[in-house]
C-alpha cells in the first residue's frame, strides 16, 4: 500500500466485530418490540440487557440508540431506555405513512415482469398454521415479513426498507391491542385473506387491484385499533 491510498481510509474502523455486537443487540430488541414481546413502557436497563446477550454495554447502548433514532425505544436521561409508547395521533400518522408507502410498493410489485412470489406464499401458509395455534407474537413477525416479502417485489429496495420500518413502528403500538376481537382467530383469518388477495392480484399482474387489497388491510388494521384505543380513553 502506497502513502496516497491511506487518506481516504483514514476514518475508516477496522474489523466488523464491534458492528456485528451491535447488530445481534438491535435486531433482537427490535424484533422483541415489534412482535409484542416487549410491550411498550418496558424499561430497557443496559447491564440486564448486556448480560443476556453475553457482551458489554457498549453495542447494547449503541442498539439502543439506533432503535430510539427509528421510534422504537425512547432515551431520557432520568428514565434511560423505554420501549416507546404513543399517543393516537401519532398511532393513526405512522398509518398514512405506511397506507402511502405498502400501496405504492405492491403497485410497483404488480408492474414487474417477473414476479417470484415463493417467499411470500411461504409466509402466507405459516400464518394459517398461527390461526389455529393463536400465537399472536409469532403472527406479528410472520404479518412484517410478508409485507416485505411483498415490497420487495417492487424492485425498489429503499421503497422496501422504508415501508416494513414503518410497519415495525406501527407493529410496535399494536402490541397494545393483542386481545379480543382485534387479534382473535376470526380476525387473523380475515387478515391472511387480505395476505391472499394481494398476493393473487400481483400474480395476476393486477396493479389496481393489489393496491386497493393493500388500502383495505392496512385502513382495516387503522380503524380496529383507533376503536381499542380510543375506547382505552
Amino acid at each position: 500500500m502506497t502513502s496516497t491510498e491511506l487518506p481516504p481510509l483514514a476514518g475508516l474502523a477496522v474489523g466488523g466485530t464491534r458492528q456485528s455486537l451491535v447488530d445481534i443487540a438491535y435486531v433482537a430488541l427490535r424484533d422483541a418490540i415489534t412482535s409484542g414481546a416487549l410491550l411498550p413502557g418496558t424499561r430497557l436497563r443496559e447491564a440486564v440487557l448486556a448480560r443476556h446477550f453475553s457482551i458489554s454495554t457498549t453495542p447494547v447502548r449503541e442498539a439502543l440508540r439506533r432503535l430510539d433514532r427509528e421510534g422504537l425505544v425512547r432515551l431520557s436521561p432520568n428514565r434511560g431506555a423505554v420501549v416507546a409508547e404513543f399517543d393516537l395521533r401519532e398511532i393513526l400518522d405512522l398509518f398514512e405513512i405506511r397506507e402511502v408507502l405498502e400501496c405504492r410498493a405492491v403497485r410497483r410489485a404488480a408492474f414487474q415482469q417477473t414476479r417470484d412470489l415463493a417467499r411470500a406464499e411461504a409466509l402466507l401458509a405459516a400464518e394459517a398454521e398461527q390461526v389455529d395455534m393463536h400465537d399472536r407474537v409469532e403472527w406479528n413477525r410472520l404479518e412484517v415479513a410478508f409485507h416485505r416479502a411483498i415490497n420487495d417485489l417492487s424492485g425498489n429496495f429503499e421503497l422496501a426498507e422504508l415501508a416494513e420500518r414503518v410497519h415495525r413502528s406501527v407493529q410496535g403500538l399494536c402490541v397494545r391491542c393483542l386481545r379480543e376481537p382485534i387479534y382473535g382467530p376470526d380476525r387473523l383469518r380475515l387478515m391472511q385473506a387480505h395476505h391472499q388477495a394481494i398476493v393473487d392480484a400481483v400474480r395476476a399482474g393486477d396493479a389496481d387491484s393489489a393496491e386497493a387489497h393493500a388500502r383495505e388491510h392496512i385502513q382495516h388494521i387503522r380503524d380496529s385499533v383507533a376503536e381499542a384505543l380510543g375506547s382505552e380513553g
